[in-house]
């Protein structure tokens, strides 16, 4: 064994906001990868299963390194917390990346902390194998996350993933071929019928939409599927209703982020409160109740102050929308010091990490603070 990778985009480090859990979370001893053998540094008892299993590999098999990939703030505060066990982060899409790294692990080479690539331009995602096989140890019926493109048309300036901005292309969507044998390879080995579909942007057209029905038809299986939807295509293109209903959907994500028409047109989301519900309740009435709307929203964009903020969450609460569920998190920034660890540019970080004060804010040590 060579190293040991872990996917963080979407751990759930803590209860508490990032950066504030040296105050509110128990210190617990953890073995110093960078220290001399026997040394102990003290580590926040963030995943305690994870802190016991870095500890284990490194006492039993301390030639054997630790790698992190993943995108978004989950990352960077994973980053920065496990600093002294990570030996590397491979940012953005790691097909090319990592085979560079198993080379340089071999030939005994220096490698870079953070190696990064957001297009992997040398790996055939348009023609992808299945992604499971029976020896990953697969329950069945198990539900499975399934990738279908990579990268969003959209450019939000929150957002901080990769390939933000690029067109519709064949480059970065699976063809109908390659998603035909998925499902009917998961299907006749694991029984599988329900997927997360991980896409950015499952519905960013409707011909992309049409391509994965005819793969699913071809099939013959009966599937059902959770995915990230944007609403503004929904109401601009609204025959992508009934063909997500014919498909299978059953329930769904919305990074809908605010109610504040400012904010919205400020961050790239201009399609305003009034038809953002009008639409929600169109979808409702089309899907039914069966099929579940989730909403997630973003408190601190530009434009929102405490009274806004206020009046908007109110009409959540009061569920004066058809949203089945809602989220509501904090405005995160990368604090500085872990932008100067990398390229600082658009393709790793958002709009808001790298030009903050044109938007009104001030970073401190733990978070970020404005009018």
């Amino acid at each position: 064994t060579l190293f040991v990778g872990f996917s963080t985009t979407f751990m759930n480090l803590f209860e508490v906001q990032a950066g504030m859990f040296k105050k509110h979370i128990k210190f617990k001893t953890l073995y110093n990868k960078k220290n001399q053998p026997g040394q102990k540094t003290l580590k926040a008892q963030s995943i305690p299963n994870l802190q016991e299993f870095i500890e284990l590999i490194f006492l039993k098999h301390s030639h054997v390194q630790i790698i992190v990939g993943g995108s978004g703030p989950t990352t960077n505060n994973f980053v920065e917390i496990y600093e002294q066990e990570i030996d590397c982060w491979i940012k953005g899409l790691a097909e090319d990346s990592v085979i560079k790294y198993i080379e340089s692990l071999k030939n005994n080479e220096k490698i870079p902390r953070i190696i990064e690539d957001p297009f992997a331009s040398n790996f055939n995602f348009h023609e992808l194998e299945p992604s499971f096989y029976p020896e990953d140890t697969v329950f069945q019926h198990e539900v499975l996350p399934i990738e279908i493109s990579r990268g969003c048309r959209f450019k939000c300036k929150f957002c901080s993933y990769p390939l933000l901005g690029r067109k519709p292309s064949d480059d970065y969507i699976r063809s109908e071929e390659s998603l035909y044998k998925e499902f009917l390879h998961n299907y006749e080995n694991f029984g599988t019928t329900q997927y997360q579909i991980t896409c950015d942007t499952f519905n960013e057209t409707t011909e992309k939409l049409e391509r994965v029905k005819k793969a699913i038809e071809r099939s013959g299986i009966k599937i059902n599927f959770w995915a990230y939807l944007r609403i503004e295509l929904l109401h601009t293109y609204p025959e992508q209703i009934s063909l997500l209903k014919e498909m299978g959907i059953s329930s769904t994500f919305f990074g809908l982020e605010t109610l504040n028409d400012e904010s919205g047109k400020c961050i790239g989301k201009g399609l305003g409160r009034d038809k953002q519900i009008e639409t929600l309740q169109k979808l409702k009435d089309a899907w039914g109740p069966d099929v579940l709307l989730h909403g997630s929203f973003i408190i601190g964009l530009p434009y929102e102050t405490k009274e806004t903020a206020k009046e908007w969450t109110d009409i959540l609460i009061r569920r004066e929308t058809a949203l089945d569920s809602i989220s509501i998190n904090p405005l995160y920034l990368v604090p500085d010091k872990v932008i100067r660890s990398g390229k600082t540019s658009r393709v790793f970080f958002s709009e808001f990490d790298l030009n903050y004060k044109k938007y009104g804010y001030t970073k401190t040590d733990v978070s970020w603070t404005n009018n």
